[in-house]
């Protein structure tokens, strides 16, 4: 039962593979047959086999490059159709399309046609490298900007002061001291009257004349001199 089940579903695989297998076949055989006749100068057999190709759904590079040979050999390598095949060809070959190596079945093509061909070439690839760098960048950014961003610091206005440090033993209520004019009562409110001052324990000690000074104060006032009494013009001016 088991081998028929198995029957089954191989008889649709294989004629899956063999309906694509011959396809292909034909488009190669097309392909073939289109450089041949390139190369032989029968341009008209050469286009027919390249459209048939393509219609067919080919998308190998090598039959839009021969196409556009085979256009550039009678309209020249810069008409819009041969550059139009051209640039459809480089643009295969980048996204890498199924096909043979292209350099090599373009070696016995020189002159203005390969020109044009490797500069088709060329910008595809610019081109595929710039979509991937543009790619990057975009992923780049969107990884950025799904990031948390740090919150943004407050302005001037929004600035608000710090709170009290418990570590400062100065910490207070905002004022300077206890003994500040904010905190002492206003002259009139009441219970403010001024008392006396307190009597001097002391004020009884202190004397109630001053003490003369002694007679023997060498820093003393001296003494108002008394006349000099008269002497006779004989005495002796000393004293003796």
């Amino acid at each position: 039962m088991n081998r028929w089940v198995q029957a089954l579903f191989c008889i649709p695989t294989a004629a899956l593979l063999t309906s694509v297998c011959p396809a292909q076949d034909v488009l190669d055989e097309l392909y073939g047959s289109g450089v041949h006749s390139f190369f032989a100068g029968n341009r008209a057999a050469a286009t027919e086999h390249f459209n048939q190709a393509i219609a067919a759904g080919s998308q190998d590079p090598r039959v839009f490059f021969f196409r556009g040979l085979t256009e550039a050999s009678t309209a020249g390598a810069q008409s819009a159709a041969a550059q139009a095949d051209f640039q459809q060809g480089a643009q295969l070959e980048v996204l890498g399309r199924r096909g043979g190596d292209v350099s090599k079945a373009l070696q016995r093509i020189q002159g203005p046609a390969r020109m044009e061909i490797e500069r088709a070439r060329t910008l595809a690839r610019l081109n595929s490298k710039s979509k991937q760098f543009e790619l990057m960048r975009q992923r780049y950014e969107a990884a950025a900007a799904s990031a948390v961003a740090p919150s943004a610091p407050a302005t001037n206005n929004e600035a608000t002061a710090p709170g009290p440090n418990p570590t400062d033993p100065f910490a207070g209520d905002g004022k300077l001291s206890k003994g500040t004019p904010e905190d002492m009562p206003a002259a009139n409110e009441p219970g403010t009257e001024k008392t006396a001052p307190a009597a001097d324990p002391f004020g009884d000690d202190a004397p109630a004349t001053p003490a003369a000074p002694a007679a023997d104060d060498p820093f003393g006032a001296p003494a108002t001199p008394a006349p000099a009494a008269e002497t006779d013009a004989g005495a002796n001016p000393f004293g003796f």
